[in-house]
């Protein structure tokens, strides 16, 4: 996953939370991505999630910052 503050501003950010649903919208995982604090503009971060649930149906992906 590939996060990037596209603004001119430092944002603060601590966690966020993924939610992983199926063609018919069911909720196949949430996952809990951690970035742990400022990212300045224009700064792009590489997070490495991890799923133990089979994601492979997942049809379409949400964000939630925790």
């Amino acid at each position: 996953l590939t996060l990037k503050n596209n603004t001119s501003s430092v944002i603060n950010i601590e966690s966020f939370n993924i939610t992983l649903k199926d063609q018919d919208g069911n909720v196949i995982a949430v996952l809990a991505a951690y970035v742990g604090g400022n990212v300045d503009p224009k700064q792009v971060n590489s997070i490495k999630v991890t799923a133990k649930e089979d994601i492979s149906k997942a049809t379409s992906v949400e964000y939630s910052e925790n």
